[in-house]
């Protein structure tokens, strides 16, 4: 079923069944920067093994998962018009470093944005849409990933992910007309939310990382 949304301009209403319609809405009415700062704070506490969908510790197998869920929270009302990341970290004087053990995924609407495996992430089914979206489920059991080759949403996108337990900058940047189409994916599920899953196999130190912080610029239109 296609969802339709209206914005209401000077020349009435625009209904929008695509992220080309949601920029086309947009233009015609004034916009508001929002400026949205997410943080996932620090999870040093390891894995709650056997528990919600958790298994017990098995070496060389993902056996369980840390979910940490943060939702973009802008003013009643708002519709967004695009999601404009920077993750350079919120003290800019700063590079932004990150820590995690064993893998990770980050997530826009359960749409994996960037993992530290590929070859995790590639065995999930993929959308339609090229996306790939988080499962557990798909992904519990999996073999440790042996390629250290980390993914990254989009062909024009790029993505500098630190190996496994190894202190490193984490550098991500997303095209232009991918994070238009997130937008609409937003707007569509009248929900922004964002996940860091941590996943690991055996160890005490498994599903834990580092803070990690950014920062995203949307502009906002009230219809």
């Amino acid at each position: 079923m296609i969802l339709l949304f209206a914005l209401t301009s000077c020349s009435g209403k625009i209904d929008i069944n695509s992220s080309e319609d949601l920029a086309t809405a947009c233009e015609a009415l004034d916009q508001e920067e929002e400026i949205i700062n997410i943080t996932f704070l620090a999870a040093n506490d390891g894995c709650e093994w056997g528990e919600d969908g958790n298994g017990e510790r098995t070496q060389g197998l993902l056996s369980a998962r840390r979910e940490d869920v943060e939702a973009m929270d802008f003013p009643e009302g708002g519709v967004a018009c695009d999601l404009d990341f920077d993750f350079s970290g919120l003290n800019p004087d700063f590079e932004q470093e990150i820590v995690y053990d064993d893998h990770f995924l980050l997530t826009f609407n359960d749409v994996i944005l960037a993992s530290s495996s590929s070859e995790m992430v590639e065995k999930l089914d993929q959308e339609e849409t090229g996306w790939y979206l988080y499962d557990w489920d798909g992904i519990y059991g999996q073999s440790m990933p042996t390629s250290t080759e980390s993914y990254c949403l989009g062909e024009e996108s790029e993505c500098e992910v630190p190996k496994t337990e190894e202190p490193g900058p984490i550098r991500l940047s997303f095209s232009g007309d991918l994070v238009q189409e997130l937008g609409f994916l937003g707007l569509e599920q009248n929900r922004y939310e964002f996940g860091f899953i941590s996943m690991g196999d055996n160890d005490d130190s498994d599903c834990s990382h580092e803070a990690f912080t950014f920062k995203v610029v949307v502009p906002v239109v009230y219809p």
